[in-house]
């Protein structure tokens, strides 16, 4: 009798044990890693028409990488003078419901300025309204940087366009049109490469 007692507190725990670390896991998706070539992502033709954009030139990169062999780069020129940024974007048909965070690594070399901030943006097919997260992540010239934008369904991480967009749904969510990768500053003086890499999503 106590020996089968000691056998379902053991089974019990390992139950328990099990729903916890479920409960608790965490999965990743390389959704764009740039090992072949830059899957589609390219700047925008309207961000040639618009003074404020200053990315002119996008190529897959093999000599800076943070994950893998290559990386995607962008060639920028910010004046210093006025609210720039340089953006890259893909598009697609992108169900993002089933995740909790959209992530990319962001790279500027050492002898880039401070001031450089990087965001992501998400454009729906559901009445073609775009969010951009709330608040930029500094970038740290020499070091990657990563970018988080949280997907978790109510949040209120973003803000979109005429405030049409405040929080996260899951209607948003499962028709992503475009995904698109901003880099911006209003006062920083640089010319130079930006790179990007290892695009994931975690569950």
């Amino acid at each position: 009798m106590k020996l089968s007692i000691c056998k379902l507190i053991v089974m019990m725990g390992v139950f328990l044990a099990v729903v916890v670390v479920n409960a608790f896991s965490v999965y990743e998706v390389s959704f764009f890693d740039f090992e072949k070539d830059l899957q589609g992502w390219g700047i925008p033709e309207w961000a040639f028409q618009r003074n404020e954009y200053v990315a002119d030139n996008i190529a897959l990169c093999r000599e800076v990488s943070v994950k893998g062999d290559s990386s995607l780069k962008l060639m920028v020129e910010f004046s210093g003078h006025d609210w720039l940024a340089a953006i890259t974007e893909v598009e697609g048909e992108f169900d993002l419901t089933r995740y909790r965070k959209l992530t990319c690594d962001i790279f500027i070399p050492e002898t880039a300025p401070g001031g450089l901030e990087g965001r992501i943006i998400l454009t729906s097919s559901r009445n073609w309204t775009w969010a951009e997260m709330s608040l930029p992540v500094y970038l740290r010239p020499g070091k990657w940087v990563t970018v988080s934008g949280i997907l978790r369904t109510g949040n209120f991480y973003w803000r979109g366009s005429n405030d049409r967009v405040k929080k996260i749904t899951d209607e948003f969510k499962s028709e992503i049109k475009k995904l698109g990768i901003r880099v911006e500053s209003d006062s920083v003086r640089y010319k130079g490469p930006i790179y990007i890499d290892n695009v994931k999503l975690i569950a």
